[in-house]
């Protein structure tokens, strides 16, 4: 069961629950890339949020910086 942040969270802004409903996650590698392609593309990106499944299992929020500095920004546990 995964735990979602409550309506009123600012987390809950930063993703789509649609993505989290038809489980659409990524690995860490696939989000790593797709955060480079956005830097790449787009110099006024601060951050890039992806919904990454972790290899045990674990959904996690992450922020990307354009640096390659990495946060989790929520942990919904394990699927």
């Amino acid at each position: 069961m995964l735990h979602i942040p409550s309506a009123s969270s600012e987390i809950r802004e930063m993703f789509s629950i649609e993505d989290l409903a038809y489980k659409r996650f990524v690995t860490l590698r696939e989000a790593i890339s797709a955060a480079r392609r956005s830097f790449a593309s787009d110099s006024a990106v601060r951050s890039v949020n992806c919904l990454v499944l972790t290899a045990v299992g674990e959904v996690k929020l992450i922020a990307f910086g354009p640096r390659g500095g990495r946060k989790t920004l929520w942990d919904f546990g394990t699927l």
